[in-house]
C-alpha cells in the first residue's frame, strides 16, 4: 500500500511486486478501491497517516499539520530526544486515532486533524528550549548551530566555514550541555563533516594540497579582519 501524488488524481495504490532472488522482475500498481477493501482498511490508514507525517497530502488540514510537525520537530531536536510528546510514534499514534473511522477516500478528506503543539508541550518546557542559542560567537562572526537527535542523544552541530575550520581550537568554544558535532561547508564541494575536533583536523590535513593551500590562504584572510 502506497499514496501516490504524481497520478492525476492523487491517492492510494496497491503494489504488487514480483521478485528473484533479490531483483525485481514485475511491478504492478493499481488504485485502491473506493471505499477501501475490509481487508486493506488498515494499511489504507497506515498509508495515509505515513503521508500526512510527510506533508505529500491535499487534505484541507495538511498545511497546518504541517507547520505543527516543524514545531514539534524542533522542540524534539533542541531537547535531544527528551521531550517524548514530539516523537514521531507519538505524532503517528495521535493521527491513527484521527483516522480510526475513515474506510474511503471521502472520510479522509471529511476528517479534522489536527496536533496541537501548545497543548501538549507545556509552555515552560517550550521556554527552555527555545532559549537554547542558535549560533555562537567565534573570531568576530555568528556561527550557525543546528541541535540534532543521534542515535538517541541530543548533538549540537557547528557550521563552520573553511577558515573558521582551520583556526579552530578546543579553547575557543564555550562550554555547551552536549556534544558538539562539527560540519565545515565547502561551497560547491561536499562539506566535511566531523563528530570531534580531532577527527575535524584529520579530514582537514587530508585534503589535497591546492586546498590545503586555499584553506591557508582562508585563514589569513579572516586574521586581517
Amino acid at each position: 500500500m502506497a499514496f501516490d501524488r504524481r497520478r492525476r488524481h492523487e491517492g492510494l495504490v496497491r503494489v504488487r511486486t514480483v521478485e528473484y532472488f533479490g531483483f525485481l522482475l514485475e511491478r504492478e500498481v493499481e488504485p485502491l478501491p473506493d471505499p477501501f477493501p475490509a481487508e486493506l482498511v488498515e494499511a489504507a490508514r497506515a498509508a495515509l497517516r505515513d503521508a500526512l507525517l510527510a506533508g505529500e497530502t491535499a487534505h484541507p488540514n495538511q498545511a497546518r499539520l504541517r507547520r505543527a510537525l516543524e514545531r514539534f520537530g524542533f522542540y524534539w531536536r533542541r531537547s535531544g530526544g527528551q521531550v517524548a510528546a514530539a516523537a514521531t510514534e507519538r505524532l503517528a499514534a495521535a493521527l491513527d486515532a484521527q483516522l480510526a473511522h475513515v474506510r474511503s477516500w471521502q472520510d479522509f478528506l471529511d476528517a479534522r486533524l489536527a496536533l496541537d503543539v501548545d497543548a501538549t508541550i507545556p509552555a515552560d518546557v517550550r521556554a527552555a528550549l527555545e532559549g537554547l542559542p542558535s549560533s555562537l560567537h567565534l573570531y568576530g562572526d555568528r556561527v550557525p548551530l543546528d541541535y540534532e537527535v543521534e542515535q538517541g542523544r541530543g548533538v549540537a552541530r557547528l557550521r563552520l566555514k573553511e577558515g573558521q575550520a582551520r583556526r579552530l581550537q578546543a579553547r575557543d568554544l564555550p562550554p555547551f550541555d552536549r556534544p558538539l558535532r562539527f560540519t565545515v561547508v565547502r561551497g560547491k564541494r561536499e562539506a566535511l563533516r566531523a563528530d570531534s575536533l580531532e577527527e575535524l583536523r584529520r579530514q582537514l590535513a587530508g585534503l589535497p594540497r591546492e586546498e590545503r593551500a586555499r584553506l591557508l590562504r582562508s585563514g589569513r584572510r579572516v586574521r586581517r579582519r
